[in-house]
């Protein structure tokens, strides 16, 4: 059965049929009195479709990788419909119940098709695009809290992770290296391991040499004592079904170069080494793929230079000298393609890299950003306490990566751009040409010490800077978003803190710890220890913009449902596809609210407020009790043999009687035709019913003061018994679970069959009503769905009073409900007739006919005029036949928009 509701501000309820009754809060009770009962508001609840466009970096167990990259491995070419894939995905996540920051792995991929998407930038230089609907973790008033990305608006504030230890690997240099003319020289294993497994597959090395085109003496002897080349060892290799994966090395070495060693670990020296390389060097290869290659590093600082060559000649036995010449920059150069491709690998690339993902949470990744700072960055003394750690770089992914790498060590940082492109002029009087926007990332405050313990420097002048800014400054922490749930805390406070919690203050992380342990702050305390004691930072949004449609992408984590997304806790596509059995046995689709309240009843509030596309979806349910569901795949047809109770607002925040009532439901005709029964409640002014209303809500309050004073204060100054009086006056009359169990008891025991009596009053009445439709000109006034209707309602009369009959009271008493609700919103306000289109439609017959007769007029007056149908002729005539002018102006109005009539000039019109 369908109801409307009207939704009053701040009291929340409104009188009717002489009862006070609560506006939403009906359709919530719902859930109690009415077995398998689901209560839904607003818009669509299903979190299907929550995604990130694809250049979204997501944290995952190897490292921070561009969202697209994860699923194109899947699903390599853009979907027209939203498409999932089975995947694990090892990704960090924040599990609210722990509160911590913890390794998750995700069930399924997603690619989508293109959705309008939203873009917010924080503070911090952070940037996160998602469709519209995605939510983003937030703290407000209620602590933390999911918001859609489309409503979050700038001065809020978005959740960042907050990282205590992470599980980090030790990616192996074999991973990385890419290899073309060396030659090997083999571990003595290897050779062992290479000789055994020839005998085993030929039965002896002279077969295996003469087998595979082989010289016994480099069987024999080359073997062990030479280096190899690549193509006989894969033949030998490709001959036991081996791979180079199962064979050890000690040397490498290129025709006319150099032997050279190759480390088996990214270890700390070594991932030093990369950092200097990413923030003072270079790379060069041969374009066509030869045996040319260099790595240069260039600095200013020789003990730096020197620790390079160290570590070159510790992990390759490659040691370069330091070159000097006048007016350059000290460079040290190692001649080797072997190494270059290895560091091209890794990511560096001239002019512009970014670090490869698999590196950017390895372990020794400080030593990375150790080595990038010391080449590259720089600190900033201030006496103003504004002191910072910095560097910048062409490269907006790299920048990004060092953001987020910082951040995995508990370093917050913010990033910022500067169009730097342009001639400039030098102290020397000469210029310099910039092609390049230029990315900075800084570190200001608590988190300069931060850095200090985590990353630091080994350059002598840049680790003295550092210790002297933070031996010599007081830095603030960040700030806690928790204003507005501390000026929800008991106002009677006093105390150091009175203040913070009157003006709601944002104190810092220290100062809202202190503040839990000394006072209490009522309810609001569980709230802010939640937010204090996450394994969450906090960056405020500074702003926003709606960023068109973009193809987006997703992933599926179960149970804690969110990732990490470019720094920024998000939350994922969590209830449309899940594997119910685990081991890929089985899929199924996850129901949404009218499935679940299959045999039941769904309550819908704030049903105008609804997606279009979610709306789309009942016409289906409420037509044939059921939902046909295409997704990922999969192809279903779930059931929902559910009644609806709803709730919306007029289009226009009122009822206008004097007005059609399709015109003032914000809701498709097709849809509203489905309904059983509407009516429309409206307020009017009634000194008595305002009195008992006020009465009602004012004993109602008080009753919930009482019984929170009990619950929560040790000593009240009023008796029990008043406070059980209380209780007793506002309590139902009927127990909530005694009428859950009523309900329960009249679906399952109840089966009535209609009676004669019952079936001729019915019939009657629906055949009395039809009757006023025979005319030739006349409206029909009701449809067969309306006949439907009223079986239902008798039979649901029936079941209240548990008999099995319908009898002729039970017709009668839905016939006065439908002949209620027919004259509360299906008679005509013009004619006062009864015309069912005025819903099915949204169109009155007299409506229909004064339209038709207005593109008539236009019709015939604009043949009589060369520019069009004159206006201000058009409304003449229409008095002629009877239209009252402000109607026709209306009418024309609203063919202009929809397109049946235009101006093709001022006051002129003509029909399409």
């Amino acid at each position: 059965d369908w109801v409307y509701d009207l939704e009053v501000a701040g009291t929340h309820s409104y009188v009717s049929n002489g009862v006070i009754s609560h506006n939403s809060q009906m359709l919530g009770y719902i859930q109690n009195i009415a077995p398998r009962s689901v209560y839904t508001s607003g818009k669509g609840s299903s979190s299907a479709g929550l995604c990130v466009t694809g250049d979204t970096v997501i944290h995952t167990d190897r490292g921070f990788r561009r969202i697209e990259d994860i699923v194109s491995e899947d699903l390599p070419e853009p979907v027209s419909t939203e498409t999932a894939v089975e995947r694990d995905v090892g990704v960090q996540t924040f599990d609210r119940v722990a509160g911590e920051m913890t390794d998750a792995i995700s069930s399924h991929v997603w690619r989508m098709p293109e959705k309008p998407c939203r873009q917010i930038e924080t503070r911090h230089g952070k940037e996160l695009e998602a469709s519209v609907n995605t939510p983003v973790l937030t703290c407000g008033e209620a602590g933390l809290e999911w918001t859609e990305i489309s409503d979050v608006e700038p001065g809020d504030h978005v959740a960042v992770p907050r990282y205590d230890d992470l599980d980090r690997l030790e990616p192996s240099v074999r991973d990385f290296l890419e290899l073309s003319t060396e030659k090997i020289k083999l571990e003595d294993d290897s050779v062992r391991f290479l000789r055994e497994s020839l005998t085993d597959e030929f039965g002896t090395l002279r077969d295996a040499a003469a087998e595979l085109d082989l010289s016994e003496d480099f069987i024999y002897l080359h073997l062990k004592n030479h280096h190899v080349p690549l193509a006989k060892l894969d033949r030998m290799l490709d001959a036991i079904d081996a791979t180079r994966q199962d064979i050890e090395f000690e040397r490498l070495m290129i025709r006319h170069g150099d032997s050279i060693t190759i480390p088996d670990q990214f270890d700390s020296d070594l991932m030093y080494l990369l950092g200097l390389v990413f923030g003072d060097g270079d790379i060069s290869l041969d374009p066509r793929g030869g045996n040319r290659g260099m790595v240069r590093l260039s600095n200013g600082d020789e003990p730096l230079l020197e620790r390079a060559a160290d570590i070159f000649a510790e992990k390759f036995d490659k040691r370069p000298e330091i070159e000097r010449q006048e007016d350059r920059v000290p460079c040290i150069r190692v001649n080797s393609a072997t190494i270059a491709r290895l560091f091209a690998n890794a990511g560096m690339e001239t002019p512009k890299h970014d670090l490869a993902p698999e590196l950017t949470t390895a372990d020794h990744a400080d030593a990375f950003l150790r080595g990038l700072m010391d080449a590259d960055g720089s600190v900033s003394e201030r006496d103003d306490g504004g002191s910072s750690v910095l560097i910048s770089t062409i490269s907006e992914r790299l920048a990004t990566q060092i953001q987020l790498m910082l951040e995995s060590y508990g370093v917050r940082s913010r990033t910022r751009e500067r169009d730097r492109r342009g001639t400039y002029e030098l102290a020397d009087g000469g210029t310099v040409e910039s092609k390049h926007v230029q990315y900075y990332v800084e570190i200001y405050g608590a988190d300069v010490d931060r850095y200090a313990d985590a990353i630091g420097f080994e350059v002598t002048e840049k680790r003295r800077a550092l210790e002297r800014i933070v031996a010599d400054e007081r830095r603030q922490d960040e700030t806690m978003p928790v204003g507005d749930a501390l000026v929800a805390a008991d106002g009677g406070v006093a105390g150091e803190y009175h203040n913070n919690i009157r003006r709601g203050d944002n104190r810092s992380r220290g100062r809202v710890d202190r503040m839990l342990e000394d006072v209490d702050l009522g309810p609001v305390t569980r709230t802010l220890a939640e937010v204090i004691d996450a394994d969450l930072r906090w960056d405020e949004v500074v702003a926003v913009a709606d960023t068109g449609t973009k193809e987006v992408f997703d992933l599926t984590v179960p149970e804690t449902h969110n990732f990490v997304g470019n720094g920024i806790v998000t939350h994922n596509t969590a209830a449309a596809v899940r594997d119910d059995f685990g081991d890929g046995q089985q899929w199924t689709l996850e129901a949404g609210a009218l499935v679940l309240a299959d045999q039941g009843i769904a309550a819908v509030d704030e049903l105008d407020k609804m997606r279009p596309e979610d709306r789309s979806a009942m016409h289906e349910a409420l037509e044939q009790q059921k939902i046909s569901v295409s997704k990922a795949g999969i192809n279903a047809t779930l059931k929902s043999r559910c009644s609806l109770l709803g709730a919306a607002n007029p289009k226009y925040g009122r009822f206008d009687q004097y007005e059609p009532i399709g015109e003032q439901i914000d809701l498709e005709p097709a849809l509203i035709s489905r309904f059983d029964l509407i009516f429309t409640v409206t307020d009017q002014p009634d000194e008595e019913k305002d009195k008992n209303l006020a009465e009602h809500i004012l004993t109602t309050n008080y009753a919930g003061e009482l019984t929170t004073q009990q619950e929560q204060m040790t000593s009240l100054e009023v008796e029990q018994a008043e406070i059980e009086e209380m209780t007793e006056q506002v309590d139902p009359e009927i127990d909530a679970e005694l009428l859950r169990k009523y309900i329960a008891f009249a679906k399952q025991n109840c089966h009535p069959r209609m009676t004669d009596e019952a079936q001729e009053t019915i019939r009657d009445f629906y055949v009395d009503l039809r009757a006023r439709g025979t005319d030739e000109d006349a409206a029909v006034p009701v449809t067969a769905r309306k006949l439907e209707a009223l079986v239902r309602l008798a039979e649901a009369s029936a079941r209240v009073r548990l008999s099995d009959t319908v009898e002729q009271r039970d017709a009668e008493r839905s016939v006065e409900i439908v002949r209620s609700c027919l004259q509360d919103i299906g008679v005509d306000p013009e004619t006062g007739e009864f015309d069912a289109d005025i819903v099915e439609a949204g169109t009155s017959k007299s409506q229909r006919d004064r339209i038709k007769n207005i593109k008539q007029l236009i019709s015939d007056v604009e043949e009589e005029y060369d520019e069009g149908a004159p206006v201000d002729i058009v409304l003449d005539r229409a008095e002629e036949i009877g239209m009252d002018q402000s109607k026709a102006e209306h009418e024309i109005d609203k063919l202009k928009q929809k397109g049946e009539v235009y101006e093709p000039s001022t006051d002129n019109l003509r029909t399409t």
